[in-house]
């Protein structure tokens, strides 16, 4: 796809837009691998969607606030990526444009506090397990707080699975095939560390050695600008 992005004003990251706006012809070949669009339907849901949208907003021919509703609703699952016949990175597109946009955005008081908190919290499991417990104290106030607040206390779980620590390595059953990487997650290890176990399990008996990186979740330096960072060093493994 052509385009008129001024490369110059994106900084480290002008390759990985260029390549990835670029690289898509439209073919909708990622469509049914997105289960946002297979749920809502709708073009601007569907990966090629949001690689125009995120076009238009970097030719300032959008307003970048009407383009956050669709990419908020993307879970960057990356199932298009090996869908794509084309090799389009929209993983790295999509971290760059936020990345991009995060610098240059002008956020209110209460977000920038509240976005602060959550970094401070969610990627490591022990203080996020601490505010979990205190968000359930104080559910019964739930109607005095925000609809934003409101939204994220009704998150929570009535009770939080008990506390479990993953060895750093899991061997595999029998002869080991393979041996893997995987993060196990910012608030999944508090609310729902079940699918940890299941995946160890499954990966387990199918000859896979797992190697689970120490540090905070996967997220966490995304908004701070090294979107590698967060990935618990994984060239190491």
């Amino acid at each position: 796809m052509q385009h008129q992005i001024p490369l110059e004003e994106i900084g480290p990251w002008a390759d990985t837009v260029d390549r990835a706006v670029a690289g898509c012809v439209h073919c909708g070949f990622c469509l049914p691998a997105c289960p946002t669009y297979r749920v809502l339907g709708e073009e601007m849901d569907s990966p090629r969607g949001r690689v125009l949208l995120i076009k238009e907003a970097l030719e300032a021919r959008l307003d970048p606030r009407a383009v956050d509703r669709y990419l908020d609703q993307c879970l960057a699952c990356q199932g298009c990526v090996t869908a794509c016949p084309s090799g389009v990175g929209y993983g790295g597109l999509l971290t760059a444009y936020q990345l991009h946009m995060e610098r240059r955005r002008k956020r209110p008081l209460a977000d920038r506090v509240l976005l602060r908190f959550l970094l401070w919290t969610v990627p490591f499991p022990r203080r996020f397990r601490v505010v979990a417990q205190l968000g359930r104290m104080v559910r019964p106030a739930r109607p005095l707080f925000s609809a934003r607040l409101r939204a994220m206390l009704d998150l929570l779980p009535r009770r939080l699975p008990a506390s479990e620590r993953l060895p750093e390595v899991h061997r595999a059953e029998g002869q080991r095939r393979a041996r893997v990487a995987l993060l196990a997650g910012c608030a999944q290890q508090v609310l729902a560390p079940q699918i940890n176990r299941a995946t160890l399990r499954v990966l387990a008996r199918n000859g896979v050695e797992v190697v689970i990186p120490r540090g905070p979740g996967a997220h966490l330096h995304r908004e701070h600008g090294d979107p590698g960072a967060g990935y618990g060093g994984l060239a190491g493994y």
